[in-house]
């Protein structure tokens, strides 16, 4: 594991280090990982507010549930893979290129599925770099270079 710094974020510059392959994830702290999405399960996610939790379109507590932009799936990098997901919605527009608000705009029932599979087909075609720690079996991405 090699450290690096980081500029411009909350996390002490000596919790982040640099790892080669999945692998080599530590259990604690940050790390930064090179690779590609193999798969992805979705790019959007309820949540409900009145709960505070992620749910289905209508809430057990009977709350409509907002449809926020959450990547989540399968990174690769080549030697092994591991589960992935993003944290909020702005890590999800850079690793997407696009705005939370034009995707929003754009959204019916029509054009739905075909926005979402473009996206997909999007951030699958090159390589990723993640900031991001391991927390039960998945790894939790906080920021993205891509």
């Amino acid at each position: 594991m090699q450290r690096v710094s980081v500029i411009n974020t909350d996390i002490p510059d000596e919790k982040i280090y640099s790892v080669k392959f999945i692998d080599e994830i530590p259990a604690f702290g940050y790390v930064y990982i090179e690779g590609f999405i193999s798969r992805t399960f979705g790019i959007y996610d309820y949540y409900c507010k009145r709960c505070r939790k992620f749910s289905e379109e209508v809430c057990s507590c009977g709350n409509f549930s907002e449809k926020i932009l959450r990547i989540a799936g399968i990174f690769s990098d080549s030697t092994a893979d591991i589960l992935w997901t993003t944290n909020d919605e702005q890590v999800a527009e850079k690793i997407t290129n696009r705005k939370t608000e034009d995707l929003k705009a754009k959204r019916t029932k029509d054009k739905e599925s075909e926005n979402e599979k473009e996206i997909i087909k999007g951030i699958m075609n090159h390589e990723h770099k993640f900031l991001g720690y391991n927390s039960d079996k998945k790894f939790i991405v906080v920021d993205a270079e891509c």
